[in-house]
């Protein structure tokens, strides 16, 4: 399992990118008390991490489907560049 947090840190918000052993993720939005799960599948190529949603019918303002993985710095980067970026949580 891989945890990555976003970069921006916030005491009103905080977001989460949890990678599983079996090839499946939850995307995590932390609002205050309140925590808003997605799930999915996902992939490497290359040096890209590809994020499936099980429900694409929602649009997510704060998580891309397409990072650059940099894993010498640990970092995951969005495609779309007003999304969060993310580091390795340890």
């Amino acid at each position: 399992m891989k945890s990555f947090k976003s970069v921006k840190e916030s005491k009103l918000s905080s977001y989460k990118i949890i990678l599983f052993d079996d090839m499946t993720y939850e995307s995590k939005t932390i609002l205050g008390k309140s925590v808003c799960t997605q799930k999915g599948s996902y992939y490497f190529k290359s040096d890209s991490l590809f994020l499936n949603k099980n429900n694409n019918l929602q649009k997510n303002i704060f998580f891309d489907s397409i990072y650059i993985y940099n894993k010498k710095q640990g970092t995951l980067l969005p495609i779309s560049i007003d999304l969060e970026s993310f580091k390795i949580d340890e």
